[in-house]
């Protein structure tokens, strides 16, 4: 896996000849893995930045305090968060399999010859870099736009499309989302 992870960064033609021939159930193995250590790591920085919230809270005289109101997190916020995290992780999953479909739609439209699965394997392994460091602000925008670099490399090796073509199937769902939103604002 962390072999598959530092090919992501270092050498995107070798990472998409290794995983060429890993199955559907690999693939979303390796993405429910990539995916767990990020959020594992955003959760226990949730933790304690939530636990501090509540010690500075407790310590200003009680005619100050403001979050009184929120002792019931105080109490189950390690709950809370454990389900919170469960959820996003679950979101996160289902997410790669409606982002894949959205992207195989622009595939197809944009004349690839490949299956959905593969599209599926593109978005995993393209999105890796962005999962990894998706928890950093600011910066993960640069890793958002190498994941999509790799989206459309690998988009373009598995379905055997010029690059802008690839290109524009990663950009069609994102047009579409926005024509919708325009139509219904108006």
């Amino acid at each position: 896996m962390f072999n598959i992870i530092k090919l992501c960064f270092t050498d995107s033609e070798k990472l998409f000849k290794t995983v060429k021939n890993r199955s559907f159930e690999q693939d979303f193995k390796y993405f429910a893995l990539v995916l767990l250590l990020p959020l594992m790591f955003t959760l226990v920085v949730a933790a304690f930045l939530l636990n501090m919230f509540f010690i500075i809270s407790n310590l200003m005289p009680s005619g100050i305090r403001l979050f009184n109101v929120f002792w019931f997190f105080g109490f189950f916020g390690p709950l809370a968060l454990f389900g919170a995290g469960l959820a996003v992780y679950a979101l996160f999953l289902a997410g790669a399999f409606i982002a894949s479909a959205a992207i195989h739609f622009g595939v197809q439209i944009s004349g690839g010859k490949g299956k959905y699965e593969k599209t599926y394997k593109a978005y995993v392994y393209g999105t890796t870099p962005f999962v990894v460091f998706f928890w950093l602000p600011f910066i993960n925008f640069v890793f958002f736009l190498w994941s999509w670099y790799l989206n459309v490399k690998g988009l373009s090796k598995f379905h055997k499309m010029p690059a802008n073509r690839a290109f524009f199937a990663t950009l069609l769902p994102v047009l579409t989302m926005v024509a919708v939103f325009v139509v219904l604002m108006y």
